[in-house]
Formats: structure tokens, C-alpha cells, sequence
């Protein structure tokens, strides 16, 4: 559970900072578009991610 909790701050951190720097480089970016750019791209691997814990959890 630790893990999964460490992950997931990584990766709001990882955001934050993503969206901070592309504001900055582009100000004419609307934050609807980075998101969904974010989750394309990240949210695939973060399902995954949880969902084999998930599996590795059930399975011991």
C-alpha cells in the first residue's frame, strides 16, 4: 500500500511540474488540453500499474 501511495505522489508531483513548465512555455495553453495530453499519456500506465497491485494483492 506503501508503494502505491509513494507512486501516485510521484506522479501528482510529476504533474504539477508539467503543467507548471508548459504554462510557462506556452501561456496560451488552457489547462483542459495539458490534462488531457497528461492522461493520455500517463493514465494508461498508472491503470495498469494499479491494477497488477491490485492482481498481486488478490494472488497472495
Amino acid at each position: 500500500m506503501k508503494t502505491i501511495i509513494n507512486n501516485l505522489l510521484n506522479f501528482v508531483i510529476f504533474a504539477f511540474t508539467f503543467i507548471l513548465v508548459s504554462y510557462f512555455v506556452n501561456k496560451n495553453l488552457n489547462y483542459l488540453e495539458i490534462m488531457k495530453n497528461l492522461f493520455i499519456s500517463y493514465g494508461g500506465y498508472i491503470l495498469y500499474f494499479l491494477i497488477k497491485k491490485l492482481f498481486e494483492n488478490i494472488s497472495k
